[in-house]
């Protein structure tokens, strides 16, 4: 349950449900396989975004996507819809950089050189909650 009350960071308390990040499902190719090929993990891959509560419960997943997708507009197309009942208007998730923009989405501070230490100690704060998923 992602509405739990011990499903809350001390860092980002309430409102913070999930963290999300895309993964790759390794394929054998065939007849999809330029659009399954991914040079990032030099094999035919299938992405999979998966939204994963601080309990280490998933909370949801998107179906499988062709692996040259990017991560976001695998986002944009198949990511929960408050319209469904899949996550309430006031939920916000964390995410990488590239989400940045998008609507109840968290995302670091983008940049390496011009941080100050206040945004550097979010974004590692940011970091290691993302790592666990």
């Amino acid at each position: 349950d992602r509405l739990n009350r011990w499903n809350h960071g001390p860092h980002f308390p309430y409102w913070m449900t999930h963290f999300t990040d895309s993964m790759p499902i390794s394929s054998i190719g065939g007849i999809w396989s330029a659009e399954l090929f991914n040079p990032k993990y030099a094999s035919h891959v299938y992405k999979v975004t998966v939204a994963v509560d601080f309990l280490g419960n998933i909370v949801w997943i998107c179906p499988l996507a062709p692996g040259t997708s990017a991560d976001v507009l695998i986002w944009d197309g198949y990511g929960p819809s408050r319209t469904r009942g899949e996550f309430f208007d006031y939920e916000v998730g964390g995410h990488d950089g590239a989400y940045k923009g998008r609507l109840n989405v968290i995302t670091p501070f983008i940049g390496r050189n011009n941080r100050t230490a206040r945004q550097q100690s979010y974004n590692d704060v940011h970091g290691w909650y993302r790592a666990r998923i």
